[in-house]
């Protein structure tokens, strides 16, 4: 199971609306990726924080 986010509402196992996010088979949901009706849902990652150096200076 994957998690998509619905771009066009549209009716499933319950009524999805633009800007939800559905869980399901990807080979079950596979015509709505095509069609643009959703895609796959990318977790929002921080960058990483670049490592800072100690100013040793005397």
């Amino acid at each position: 199971m994957k998690e998509y986010e619905v771009l066009r509402p549209h009716f499933g196992d319950k009524d999805y609306k633009e800007g939800d996010i559905r869980t399901a088979d990807p080979n079950v949901i596979r015509h709505l990726v095509e069609n643009k009706v959703l895609r796959e849902y990318q977790t929002k990652v921080d960058p990483p924080k670049p490592a800072t150096r100690r100013n040793n200076s005397k």
